[in-house]
């Protein structure tokens, strides 16, 4: 292995392989002297990027002794970028776009 798949393979974990598609997850520490969130971004935005889909969604999950909490983002292409956007602010906004494109 390379000395890049030496550092990726650690991050990744229950991959899957059916019917042509992959899903898998790439884990994180988070808010520790450890965290490599922006880490595990790239990563989702990199695998992303060689694939042919339009979308994907990205989770994130935390617990603690008070209990846990998470969030989802939805990642897409937009000007040859790979975007990360949560999920209520990207529904807003598609939402918003909705009326005004069947008005046209």
């Amino acid at each position: 292995m390379t000395q890049i798949e030496d550092k990726l393979w650690p991050y990744l974990d229950q991959i899957e392989t059916s019917e042509g598609k992959t899903s898998l997850i790439v884990r994180s520490e988070y808010d520790s002297d450890y965290d490599d969130t922006e880490v595990a971004d790239e990563i989702a935005k990199h695998l992303f990027s060689k694939t042919g889909n339009t979308h994907f969604i990205m989770r994130s999950a935390a617990f603690d002794n008070c209990g846990g909490y998470s969030h989802q983002w939805i990642g897409y292409l937009k000007e040859g970028e790979v975007v990360l956007k949560h999920t209520d602010k990207y529904f807003r906004e598609m939402f918003e776009k909705q009326p005004a494109l069947m008005a046209a």
